[in-house]
């Protein structure tokens, strides 16, 4: 079930586990916020903390967020991946890196941290799943998580979700 996040009513009943395209546009640097879909991010984040929703997060999601905050950065910096060795010595990555940490800081003040018992069986099946699908081996593992935890809806702006089975909140209109 998809649905479109402005018809969505956000309540304190709400268990929801927020994608990483979602943190970067409510908690990431300006330059993922001012697309035009930051404000209808932005007006659900609102609507989910006021009415105390449920909000979770797991590893893959944070670490993602980091790699891709971190990214960004790096491209606006003109550092190149074959660069970034050196430029991890300097106090411009600290500083890039300040400012991961306090937004992540940020994030997990709202969340509860969980995530699924990673036992080389389940490992084994999280990587048969990402096999016979289209989605990257962190998108798996979050699916994986929502179907373990059936009250809790996905928040995605992620159109490779399109054709799950799970719960999903999303102001993407491919998706529909």
């Amino acid at each position: 079930m998809i649905q479109h996040i402005k018809e969505h009513e956000f309540q304190g009943e709400d268990h929801l586990l927020l994608d990483a395209n979602v943190w970067l546009y409510t908690y990431g640097p300006a330059d993922f916020r001012s697309g035009d879909k930051d404000h209808i991010y932005n007006d659900a984040m609102t609507e989910m903390i006021k009415n105390k929703c449920k909000l979770y997060m797991i590893l893959p999601i944070i670490s993602e967020y980091i790699y891709r905050y971190l990214d960004k950065q790096l491209r606006l910096k003109g550092i190149s991946k074959d660069d970034l060795k050196a430029f991890r010595k300097t106090d411009a990555y600290k500083d890039i890196t300040r400012l991961i940490e306090a937004d992540v800081k940020e994030i997990l003040e709202l969340v509860k941290c969980c995530g699924p018992e990673f036992e080389n069986s389940r490992a084994s099946a999280l990587l048969d799943g990402f096999l016979r699908c289209t989605l990257d081996f962190n998108d798996v593992i979050i699916e994986d998580f929502c179907m373990s935890n059936p009250k809790v809806t996905l928040v995605t702006n992620d159109g490779d979700f399109k054709h799950s089975t799970i719960p999903i909140i999303t102001a993407n209109e491919s998706m529909f």
